[in-house]
């Protein structure tokens, strides 16, 4: 009886609607664990941004984005890397309207 509980909790847990999809790749997304040691090219690539995407959004320069993206998102100065993080763990898709 205790074994079917068990498994009716975490049911129950895993059908909400917060944790849709794989509840690993969810605490990734949340905390950001991994990305610090990637660079921002490949961090930008896997959010299907072009550099002119991105530097649009941070309003600043192409060139400034392609300067830094051969770097770690951990060597990049505190200033810019505070706006950059949000965009490139994709905190920003979040809040579109029509998804």
């Amino acid at each position: 009886m205790t074994l079917n509980l068990g498994l009716m909790e975490r049911s129950t847990i895993l059908s909400s609607p917060r944790s849709i999809g794989n509840p690993i790749q969810e605490l990734i997304r949340i905390f950001g664990f991994g990305l610090k040691n990637k660079t921002v090219k490949e961090l930008r690539k896997n959010q299907c941004l072009t550099a002119k995407e991105l530097a649009q959004r941070l309003k600043l320069d192409t060139i400034d984005i392609l300067r830094i993206e051969d770097t770690k998102l951990k060597d990049i100065p505190e200033p810019l890397k505070s706006k950059i993080t949000p965009i490139l763990r994709g905190d920003d898709s979040d809040k579109m309207p029509w998804l």
